[in-house]
């Protein structure tokens, strides 16, 4: 893998925190006291999944039907689940209006899996914590 990021020019910095973005300069700060230039910045913060798990003891906090999509074992339970005849009946709700909250839902809708799909999120209206569709 490290090949890859050597032919397409790409330096993988791990374990580093940018404490400062000059954009005059165009430049960033790291915690490591690094100074690195850029021409064109794409910040991908990216965000931490929120479980149950948080706020209430393991034990009961696990359930048989709620997905969390963090990573390829999540997304292929819900693709059981969407494919699963008996879920044609239920309705499904998806917790979040960003990125993956709209494409899961998309998916769930197109797929005719449930009976209703409903998004839930706190937001004024979609991608709202993005700044988009205001």
């Amino acid at each position: 893998e490290a090949k890859y990021y050597e032919d397409n020019n790409i330096t993988v910095k791990l374990s580093t925190t940018v404490t400062g973005i000059d954009y005059e300069k165009r430049t960033l700060t790291t915690d490591k006291q690094e100074t690195i230039a850029f021409n064109k910045l794409l910040l991908a913060t990216g965000c931490s999944v929120v479980k149950f798990s948080d706020f209430y003891p393991k034990e009961k906090s696990v359930f048989n039907n709620i997905f969390y999509l963090r990573d390829i074992c999540d997304a292929r339970r819900i693709k059981q689940a969407m494919y699963d005849e008996s879920n044609a009946a239920k309705d499904c709700a998806v917790i979040g209006g960003g990125y993956i909250g709209m494409e899961v839902s998309a998916a769930l809708i197109a797929s005719k899996s449930f009976r209703k799909v409903t998004m839930v999120f706190p937001e004024a209206h979609m991608m709202a914590a993005r700044g988009f569709f205001t």
